[in-house]
């Protein structure tokens, strides 16, 4: 729960448990009040009726419409009350994974907690009237034109509804470097001032102001120049002298909308090596291939016949209400990808990416598609090893069980750092993205692997082994092990990854029926072993360590012993990096 909500943690119930024929919608309604953002708590105490009221008088406090009737001792909701329900219900679903988003981003539960109420304060202060009129067009255009109406001063950059320049250089390079790549951007929103005839931006501000910037013709950075001798005929020539001259740092670049120069392309192959770090006005005669077109840097951005184009969607007559509230939805609409959906996509292509989503049984209706190696046997009980996460408390929503296979495998079969160095703490995004980028390496003098079926085949059956034996020995995990709080409802990530990755190496190390025989000695282990307090990479790392090599030791298996079966099946004996991670702090 959000830090500074009142009130018991909901007990865990299925959709299907809920009825909408007598009472027990809203005994369900109270259970989960936490999550909806009410001003008001709702008592289990209260007469049903009163109860009804005082929930109704904070989801439409405006609503004229009836939301619920009486008939006998049952609270029937109407179907404006059933509407009214589901949108917060839905609202407060979506408010809650970005919630538990944010904390498996690493952020502070504080700060995740701050963003929880702000979302409900937004929601609540946004008008109820609806949107009159909407004349929109959609067309694409091609940023000589964006510069164009720039210069001429018809693009109003910083309306007053909108929020201030918050990218960074680094964020602004990114988008340049999508461009010079010829990934299309996302739609600009513009809408057309009836007093001014200007285009105010409702969404891209950002963009088109990274884009502007780069360019060197975004009319602040040229007014700001106008004021220094000969500093137009610099900044447009010479912007690394200009800079210079003017002694201004990386920060005042931003602050006065002046050209930033590019990243550092430090693979010599990557199409972009030649312009590493060097400003627009020093690579405009520089050939780049955009698509399948070869063309100058110049060309891109200020020529009309360029083969690239920006989707922009224009508002006319439209009242500047309605804008606000179209520019609301843009802002509350959508949902970023987290960490696992980007994942998912990125490596997609590669077998071991498609097996975790068949074993984790987030796509297990697509198992055969996404797993056709497996043997028909293993194919037919893998749904076993998404039904033990199930328990645990890991749905399928957004790749969760996924998340908690790769994270596994990868504290197994991946080293946790570089030639460089050989032992680190990286977050376990970081990690994960790491050992999925060594399997898909194009340049590696062998195949990985974990690129080839008889392997991901093995290790398919060690995880279903791992995870179903980790359930048979549920017993041997005390409820202090679980999860932070004194009487968990469900396990947490961290130590359930934990757990599974000692489980894995009993399994690997062909121990399985010695963890399932000393059930009471792994129980009086786990005792001892409270999730850390702190979440950082390297309380993580130790913990995972300490719990994983502490049950191999309570069940005598010999690192001598494991370490080559692992270096066999594998090629990587992950245990010498978790004894050191192990032996950590304090």
């Amino acid at each position: 729960m959000p830090s500074g909500v009142d009130g018991p943690e909901p007990t865990l119930f299925e959709p299907e448990e809920v009825s909408l024929l007598d009472n027990d919608w809203l005994r369900r309604v109270i259970d989960v009040q936490g999550w909806l953002g009410l001003d008001a708590p709702l008592s289990a105490d209260a007469a049903i009726l009163d109860t009804a009221k005082s929930l109704f008088a904070q989801l439409a406090p405006n609503s004229d419409a009836e939301q619920h009737f009486v008939s006998g001792d049952v609270l029937t909701l109407t179907d404006s009350g059933e509407q009214v329900l589901e949108t917060r219900l839905s609202n407060a679903q979506q408010n809650r994974l970005d919630y538990d988003s944010a904390i498996e981003d690493g952020r502070s539960r504080a700060d995740a907690s701050e963003d929880w109420r702000t979302y409900w304060e937004e929601l609540g202060s946004q008008s109820r009237s609806f949107i009159k009129q909407i004349i929109a067009k959609v067309e694409t255009v091609r940023i000589k034109h964006i510069k164009e109406w720039a210069e001429l001063g018809k693009l109003d950059l910083n309306p007053s509804y909108q929020r201030d320049i918050v990218w960074s250089n680094s964020e602004s390079r990114q988008l340049i470097d999508s461009v010079l790549r010829g990934i299309p951007l996302p739609s600009i929103i513009l809408t057309k001032d009836s007093d001014s005839k200007k285009f105010q931006i409702v969404d891209g501000k950002q963009r088109l102001t990274a884009i502007l910037r780069f360019i060197g013709h975004h009319p602040d950075g040229r007014k700001f120049a106008k004021t220094k001798i000969d500093g137009l005929t610099e900044l447009d020539k010479k912007p690394r002298k200009f800079i210079k001259k003017h002694g201004l740092r990386p920060a005042d670049l931003g602050d006065l909308f002046l050209p930033f120069k590019l990243s550092t392309y430090k693979e010599s192959a990557d199409p972009l090596h030649k312009l590493s770090g060097k400003y627009y006005a020093e690579i405009l005669d520089q050939v780049i291939t955009v698509g399948t077109e070869q063309t100058t840097v110049r060309g891109l951005f200020e020529e009309v016949d360029a083969e690239y184009w920006i989707p922009v969607i224009t508002y006319r007559e439209t009242s500047i209400q309605d804008i606000h509230q179209v520019f609301s939805l843009y802002n509350k609409q959508g949902k970023k990808l987290n960490a696992e959906e980007l994942r998912n996509a990125v490596f997609h292509h590669l077998a071991f990416t498609r097996l975790m989503l068949a074993l984790s049984g987030d796509r297990v209706q697509q198992k055969t598609e996404l797993a056709p190696f497996l043997p028909a046997d293993l194919l037919a009980s893998i749904e076993d090893i998404g039904e033990a996460l199930k328990a645990r408390g890991f749905g399928t929503s957004r790749f969760k069980r996924t998340k908690v296979l790769n994270w596994t495998t990868a504290v197994v079969l991946h080293p946790p750092g570089t030639p460089n160095q050989p032992l680190t703490t990286p977050s376990t995004a970081g990690h994960i993205n790491s050992m999925l980028k060594a399997i898909g390496d194009p340049a590696a003098k062998k195949l990985h692997k974990l690129r080839q079926e008889a392997v991901l085949t093995t290790l398919a059956k060690d995880i279903q082994s791992s995870v179903m034996t980790h359930q048979e020995a549920k017993e041997a995990w005390s409820p202090q092990f679980l999860a932070k709080k004194k009487t968990p409802s469900k396990w947490e990530e961290l130590p359930l990854v934990a757990s599974l990755v000692g489980s894995m190496l009993v399994v690997i190390a062909g121990k399985r029926e010695r963890l399932l025989e000393q059930i009471p000695k792994i129980r009086a282990f786990s005792e001892t072993r409270e999730p850390p307090r702190k979440v950082q990479n390297k309380d993580q790392w130790q913990h995972i360590a300490r719990v994983a090599t502490g049950i191999l030791d309570q069940l005598e298996v010999a690192d001598a012993e494991l370490g080559p079966i692992l270096e066999d099946r594998y090629g990587y004996n992950c245990l010498p990096n978790l004894r050191k991670l192990a032996s950590l702090g304090p």
